[in-house]
């Protein structure tokens, strides 16, 4: 990872507000209208099918996606007498071209937002371009979605009291674990077993290096995420919260908001790492070292770990992708993280209901769910034992998260066969957050994020990789926060974290 992930989020959410801001304004997000309601009944009377554009983004398009969605639409056409567009791009260029879709006013019926992402949920439901769903409407309109997404989730999905988008329902909670080839450890009788957090991980750096010094000890790309467990409760740059159940920052007050750069957590991590990356003990190059070469470094055996946001039994799929064993080692508690992804419904739709008819199909009805990931079942993919095993590269999304809740498919044959059951376990685990549903409204201090952002972008990965002395440049770091407005903008930060603290008593 070249630079951190929060940056690239908090900068992303910033333009996508400030592009749709710029272009117009959107009318309000309340539910359909009367006569937007009567036009759609009169509609499905007449027998006159519904057209529904859809937008979303995907990691590939594949070559089979107008054949599939074509046989899919014979299926929901039957079921709720509509068919959908599907405008699906990837990643990049649905970033830039979304926000100007919604700004324009072009027509489009539902679309792929996210909190992390462009175009953000919270900023793009704030202003009105998405639809208001209510509790009637949901039961009414989705009453299989409504009631198999947890109240915690759809409660997560609240802007300001109220619900934008049906969340993407799938792993709900954010764990951060050392990924660790177990065949290196086997091969070399380093028992990693004895690591139960960051500051375990020295011992065993070191005695690998000493008996294998060519293998790579660890790529620390998001080690701090997992040494350093607070929530982005703020901007998502400078500003975290010490909350129930998160013990990394011993002086600080629960549910306070401070500089998490200041601590002297941050202090002691950075000059560890430093010392592990002097030894010899981590990759060499680590800000120009990409997710690529970590996993081509990992399949040829030259890695020994790394660090990731676990989802349940990732490590089975990935030793099959890799051809060794690998294992995990949880540095963190399992935290319920809540919704960052949904399908929202336009404001300016003239299709609402059968719109949010169309999504519970997405969430709830299997065959959808397995047209959209699968593809056309004896053409694609046969089912062998309830599991898919894909017979042809033309169509096939794994997991397929992006079209909705990962619950609503056959998982394939590479998954264990009781997966699903291992992800609820997993959300109900999860330790609750009193600041769910908190989202902190940058109106005010656009310019301070963006110029903080510039600040840590700069400095953030030096210190953390490990390459930059600490001794010689935090006190840079801190001291550019500061000029950089880092005091004013926790002072922001804290007072909504009160006012959404009070609302809830």
């Amino acid at each position: 990872m070249k630079a951190s992930t929060r940056i690239k989020r908090a900068v992303s959410a910033v333009l996508s507000a400030a592009m749709i801001l710029s272009l117009t304004a959107c009318s309000n997000g309340s539910t359909t209208s009367s006569s937007t309601a009567d036009s759609n009944a009169a509609a499905t009377k007449s027998g006159k099918t519904v057209t529904l554009d859809w937008y979303m983004f995907l990691d590939t398009i594949q070559p089979d996606q107008s054949k599939v969605i074509d046989k899919m639409n014979e299926y929901v056409k039957d079921k709720i007498n509509a068919t959908v567009n599907a405008h699906f791009f990837q990643a990049g260029e649905y970033g830039t071209k979304m926000p100007v879709i919604i700004s324009s006013g072009q027509n489009y019926d539902i679309c792929y937002s996210s909190t992390w992402g462009t175009p953000n949920y919270t900023q793009t439901a704030t202003i009105g371009a998405f639809m208001k769903l209510d509790e009637e409407t949901l039961k009414k309109y989705a009453p299989e979605t409504y009631s198999t997404i947890p109240e915690n989730v759809w409660d997560s999905a609240k802007v300001n009291g109220d619900i934008y988008g049906i969340p993407i329902y799938k792993e709900e909670g954010l764990q951060y674990v050392l990924m660790v080839n177990a065949d290196i450890a086997k091969k070399y009788d380093i028992d990693y077993s004895k690591i139960k957090s960051w500051k375990d991980l020295g011992g065993v750096l070191g005695e690998l290096h000493q008996k294998a010094p060519n293998i790579i000890g660890l790529c620390a790309a998001s080690l701090w995420r997992a040494a350093g467990f607070a929530v982005d409760a703020g901007s998502g740059v400078v500003g975290e919260v010490n909350i129930p159940g998160h013990e990394a920052f011993a002086n600080q007050k629960e549910n306070t908001v401070f500089n998490q750069y200041a601590t002297p957590e941050f202090k002691e991590f950075c000059s560890t790492v430093h010392q592990w990356y002097k030894a010899g003990y981590l990759v060499q190059n680590p800000q120009a070292y990409s997710d690529d070469t970590r996993n081509a470094d990992d399949k040829a055996g030259r890695l020994f770990s790394w660090i990731i946001g676990y989802a349940p039994d990732f490590e089975k799929t990935y030793s099959n992708t890799v051809g060794h064993t690998e294992d995990y080692v949880p540095l963190t508690p399992v935290f319920f993280t809540g919704a960052s992804d949904f399908h929202c419904i336009s404001a300016n739709s003239q299709h609402k209901e059968v719109a949010l008819q169309f999504l519970n199909l997405v969430n709830t009805d299997k065959a959808v769910g397995n047209f959209l990931r699968h593809g056309i079942e004896g053409t694609h993919y046969i089912l062998e034992n309830g599991q898919v095993k894909q017979i042809s590269k033309a169509y096939g999304y794994d997991m397929g998260w992006q079209f909705g809740s990962v619950f609503n498919q056959d998982w394939v044959i590479s998954y264990p066969s009781d997966i699903a059951q291992v992800y609820k376990d997993w959300n109900a685990q999860a330790v609750a957050n009193p600041l769910l549903g908190y989202k902190f409204d940058d109106t005010n201090v656009k310019n301070q994020i963006a110029a903080l952002s510039n600040v840590i972008k700069q400095y953030y990965d030096p210190l953390t990789l490990g390459v930059a002395d600490p001794d010689q440049m935090l006190g840079k770091f801190l001291d550019s926060l500061k000029q950089n407005g880092a005091d004013e903008l926790l002072k922001v930060e804290q007072e909504q974290v009160d006012k959404f603290l009070s609302s809830k008593k």
